[in-house]
Order: structure tokens, then C-alpha cells, then sequence
């Protein structure tokens, strides 16, 4: 009886663990998903309701480069694994140039409306994303080619998917790095447009580009959330397919 007690106790502890780095992972994705939707609307005023249609999209630029393109790989010799994170680090300037896009021709020119107005522009425009996403180019469930796949590895008794060890680093590489950008004399530019925009602009700040800045950094922040959330076990294989790569803000 003792050893059946035993044995109960020691499998609900292994499901603790599990479910421990599962939670933790997962609220790493969400905090860092918040985080890009809050950059942008304490420096811009803006309620960006496209940011989860953009985790998307950094997930599919990410298929494209590293599947269909075949890069870097196609002229850069090395391991699988640099490939696939200097893929990752491309989809994210590709999703940076992306929110600067939207910053420069749908957000900019709504400046001195209300913000009903604009909160109704970045509505509109993850309407836009997802449609171009699930029916221009057909994105169901595309593969991200991740390097460790659907590998575990064992705790004691418990099972721990190496895509939650990735996914809170990756969370916390990006906040380490975001918390050193405020650092710099453009993040300091930021947190004073947030806090008074005039008052930034009396001060010599231009304030444009910090709005530009402040967009490309939260879809650059979206990508990696979107990217990290459509790894397995979430969905299914490494895979993003439209259950998956932006559940948060569905």
C-alpha cells in the first residue's frame, strides 16, 4: 500500500513539473506578446488590435524563408541550427519593416483623430492580415523547420518539451534586450513620448520616428511570440497553422 502511495505521489509530481514548464512557457508568450502590444500604445496612443494577426505573419515570414527560400542556408555553410536562427532573426526584421510600413501609411495619417479611429484602423488591418495569411497564400499549417522538432527530454520521471525550454529563454533574451533598449538615448526618447508627446517634441525628440521605432519593435516582438507559440506540443509538429500561431489575441 505504502509503495502504491509512493508511486500515486511521484506521478502527480511529475505532472506537476510538466505542467510547470508548460505554464511557464506559455505565460512567457503572453507577457511578451503584451509587451509589444503596450510598446506600441504608451508611445503611440494606439490600441493595436493587429498585434496577434502579426505573430502570425512572423511565423509564416519564418516558413518562407528558412522552407521555401532555402536561407541562409542556400549560401552560408554551417549547421542546421545557426541556419534556422539567423532565419528567425530575418523574419523578425521582415516583421520590423512591416510594422513601420503599417506605422508610415495607415497610422501616420490618422494622427489628431480619435483614437477610436485608429484602434478601428489596426482592427481593420488584422482583417487584412489574416485574410492574406489563410486564403492569399493558403497558410493552413506551414512548416518552421524548428531544430529540436518534437524532442523531450526527461526530469526525474517527467516529460519536458524542449520547445518550453526555447520559449522562455527566447522571452527572456527578448526582455533582457528590451530593458536595454530603454537604456540608449532612443529608448529614453520613447519613454519620454510616452510619458508627454509635446513635451517630447518642445525637447528636440522626433517624435516620427520614435512612433516608427515603436511599431517596428512591436512587431519585430510579435514574430518572436508568434514564432515561439506555433512550436510543438502547442499546435502540432513545429508547425503554424491558424489554431496556433496567434491564439492570444483571437
Amino acid at each position: 500500500m505504502i509503495g502504491v502511495l509512493a508511486q500515486a505521489s511521484t506521478t502527480d509530481f511529475d505532472i506537476f513539473v510538466q505542467t510547470f514548464f508548460k505554464a511557464t512557457a506559455l505565460g512567457s508568450l503572453y507577457a511578451l506578446l503584451a509587451l509589444g502590444f503596450v510598446l506600441v500604445y504608451k508611445s503611440t496612443q494606439t490600441l493595436n488590435f493587429a498585434q496577434g494577426a502579426m505573430a502570425l505573419v512572423g511565423a509564416w515570414f519564418l516558413s518562407l524563408i528558412f522552407i521555401d527560400w532555402e536561407v541562409p542556408a542556400r549560401w552560408l555553410p554551417g549547421p542546421t541550427w545557426l541556419h534556422w536562427f539567423l532565419a528567425l532573426l530575418l523574419a523578425a526584421a521582415m516583421s520590423a519593416l512591416m510594422g513601420m510600413a503599417v506605422e508610415k501609411y495607415t497610422i501616420r495619417p490618422m494622427i489628431g483623430q480619435p483614437l477610436f479611429s485608429m484602434a478601428m484602423i489596426t482592427l481593420a488591418l488584422e482583417v487584412i492580415l489574416r485574410t492574406i495569411s489563410f486564403d492569399a497564400v493558403n497558410l493552413t499549417t506551414r512548416s518552421l523547420g524548428v531544430p529540436w522538432g518534437t524532442q523531450i527530454f526527461m526530469l526525474g520521471g517527467a516529460r519536458v518539451a524542449w520547445s518550453y525550454i526555447a520559449a522562455t529563454v527566447m522571452a527572456l533574451l527578448a526582455f533582457l534586450g528590451i530593458w536595454r533598449f530603454f537604456k540608449t538615448r532612443m529608448g529614453i526618447a520613447m519613454r519620454a513620448t510616452s510619458f508627454d508627446q509635446e513635451a517630447a517634441m518642445a525637447q528636440g525628440i522626433n517624435v516620427s520616428r520614435v512612433f516608427s521605432i515603436a511599431w517596428a519593435s512591436g512587431a519585430a516582438i510579435a514574430a518572436f511570440a508568434g514564432i515561439f507559440a506555433s512550436m510543438s506540443p502547442w499546435p502540432s509538429g513545429g508547425t503554424a497553422n491558424r489554431d496556433g500561431a496567434f491564439f492570444v489575441f483571437r
